[in-house]
């Protein structure tokens, strides 16, 4: 993106082989999930997601990303509740900090000229669009999670009806496990077997 302004600013046009659009596209995802990465504990702090895989909490999740999602607008908003203060919420503050200011050798430290904005003087607006996208980024991977529990759940359901294996093969009956007795008892039967193969010379 920088170099794309840069050139345009100078006049200077370049055409890009298939090495420079791999180099190009592959920095740009490891940038956007690094982005996930730092925002992705904020977005749990913000919405009250948990970070746990038990069923009752990835559908708890999946029930707060939907009303999340259900009008991305409010993600901007400092409160949700009034839908007041657009682009001031509080979670875009600490992902920028966070992203672009929150070491030396951050990004926004490194490269001030461009997440500055020359006419507003604020930050520019990509750098806000990229903290939004990556947080609703965020918060989809817990519908996405939900939504992926109940296909699983789905499919096995559907394999094992093909294969006539019963929902729950336990309650056919107790599960037989080893005893300790039985683990002695086949151990001394192997060492029986192999000191009489070592009699014979086998």
């Amino acid at each position: 993106m920088a170099c794309n302004a840069a050139c345009r600013a100078n006049g200077v046009k370049i055409e890009y082989d298939e090495d420079a659009y791999k180099l190009i596209t592959s920095r740009g995802s490891n940038l956007r999930s690094n982005l996930k990465n730092l925002m992705r504990p904020l977005v749990e702090a913000e919405y009250g997601f948990v970070n746990e895989k038990t069923p009752d909490t990835i559908k708890t999740n999946a029930a707060l990303a939907l009303a999340a999602l259900t009008n991305c607008k409010t993600l901007t908003y400092k409160d949700r509740q009034q839908c007041k203060g657009a682009f001031e919420a509080d979670i875009i503050m600490k992902g920028m900090i966070k992203w672009c200011y929150n070491k030396k050798g951050c990004m926004g430290i490194r490269y001030p000229s461009y997440f500055k904005d020359e006419e507003t003087g604020g930050a520019t607006l990509g750098i806000i669009v990229a903290l939004l996208m990556a947080m609703e980024a965020c918060v989809m991977e817990h519908q996405a999670r939900g939504i992926v529990s109940r296909i699983c759940k789905r499919h096995l359901k559907h394999a094992r009806r093909h294969a006539s294996i019963p929902d729950d093969p336990i309650a056919l009956g107790p599960i037989e496990h080893f005893t300790m007795d039985e683990f002695t008892a086949a151990a001394a039967e192997w060492e029986y077997r192999e000191s009489e193969s070592e009699d014979d010379g086998v």
